[in-house]
């Protein structure tokens, strides 16, 4: 695999197999981090994002997390892992004890371990277990909120988890230690996610997965 050369924590930071680690592509990642951005900038002020007016949490998606250089968004986001060496991925802010922000010790069989002070705390989730299974998936579903990232033929699932609202997009990441092709997932309209196809997946996999 050849590691990026742009972003730090792809070029830093392999994979772990005992955790079913798989980063998405620089490309892939800049695009998620677009849509977050539009999305946290559409919901709050310029004066309103230096508050706690727009709280967003990534659960199992360390490589979007720890890519994202906005403070503004960095200051009201957490990421939720269960690696624990995770924890230093992004210094690019520093976190004082009262901060709702950075990372959480998160193990998705003990959802309950989850500190109560982040109960009721977010708005939008960005979401990609690193199983597939229905058990996982109904265990995440206790947190999830917003996007979702998926094998698109789990999409009669996510529905029935998340709602009917909730529904493919036409950007397709790529993983690329991955053999299977995953889908993205929204109950939101997305103006990057959902206005272009992704160039690094292949055109007849692409069709194929829009046609579901």
């Amino acid at each position: 695999m050849k590691t990026s050369q742009h972003n730090k924590f792809l070029s830093k930071i392999k994979e772990n197999e005992n955790f079913n680690q798989y980063w998405y592509s620089e490309n892939t990642i800049n695009i998620l981090m677009k849509e977050i951005h539009h999305q946290f900038y559409s919901n709050v002020t310029e004066t309103e994002a230096e508050t706690e007016s727009f709280r967003i949490a990534f659960l199992s998606t360390p490589s979007v997390y720890s890519s994202c250089t906005d403070v503004k968004i960095l200051r009201q986001s957490c990421l939720f892992d269960i690696d624990s060496s995770l924890a230093l991925s992004n210094n690019t802010i520093k976190l004082t004890s009262e901060d709702i922000c950075g990372y959480v010790s998160f193990d998705f069989n003990k959802i309950d371990l989850i500190d109560k002070r982040y109960y009721n705390k977010f708005d939008m989730f960005v979401i990609d277990p690193p199983f597939v299974t229905i058990d996982a998936w109904k265990k995440y579903a206790e947190a999830v909120k917003i996007i979702v990232s998926n094998l698109c033929e789990n999409g009669q699932l996510l529905q029935e988890l998340f709602g009917k609202e909730m529904k493919p997009l036409k950007f397709l990441p790529c993983i690329p230690t991955l053999v299977y092709q995953y889908c993205f997932f929204a109950n939101f309209d997305c103006m990057f996610l959902d206005s272009f196809k992704n160039e690094e997946v292949l055109s007849s996999i692409d069709e194929m997965v829009m046609k579901h």
